[in-house]
């Protein structure tokens, strides 16, 4: 069926790769043609669309149960999306109709919540915008395999140029990826939140 193949791309992806999807490694792993699957899609790129639209469709929009308080659903918005970003990185490389149709439902309702807590509209666009833009990032980056020589070298440089605040570096480390985000997120929106 057509949702067995979308399946089977996206479980593909996710071990092996955004480079490893062909038609004809989906059709190993489902034990039939390739051929077969033009019946379903017409070309990679539409198949490589509906994975990023079920991904898309199974992130939540932001919700707001008490419109007192924006920042900390922001935030939680932000950090689901970046998960999910670091758990699926490919999809900054692939969209189309389904998948951008996805988003545009998303982003609709979740600036529409943010309307009606009282943001006017740019501020709500703005807020959603800093959110998605700065956790798609993140997650993307977060899911790039680092070098450790690399990382080495970069602390010992850091160490070398903060100088005299070279006695903040632990604090740094101490600090979860996690933590350290959801910090980030609270200063991009503090000036546009009330």
């Amino acid at each position: 069926s057509r949702d067995a193949i979308v399946d089977c791309a996206l479980h593909l992806m996710d071990r092996k790769g955004h480079d490893a999807l062909s038609f004809r490694a989906v059709a190993r792993e489902l034990g039939i043609a390739a051929g077969a699957l033009s019946n379903y899609f017409p070309n990679l790129a539409d198949l490589q669309d509906h994975v990023a639209a079920k991904v898309i469709s199974g992130m939540r929009p932001l919700e707001l149960r008490n419109k007192s308080e924006l920042r900390k659903p922001l935030v939680q918005f932000g950090m689901e999306l970046m998960e999910l970003t670091h758990e699926h990185p490919y999809l900054a490389n692939i969209y189309g109709p389904e998948s951008t149709a996805e988003v545009a439902r998303m982003m609709a309702r979740s600036i529409k919540a943010l309307m009606d807590a009282g943001l006017d509209a740019e501020r709500a666009l703005a807020a959603f915008s800093i959110v998605t833009s700065l956790a798609s990032a993140w997650g993307v980056r977060d899911a790039v395999p680092r070098d450790p020589k690399v990382q080495a070298h970069a602390i010992e440089v850091t160490r070398k140029e903060f100088g005299e605040l070279s006695a903040i570096m632990p604090k740094l480390g101490e600090m979860t990826p996690t933590r350290l985000y959801r910090q980030w997120f609270l200063l991009s929106l503090e000036g546009l939140l009330p």
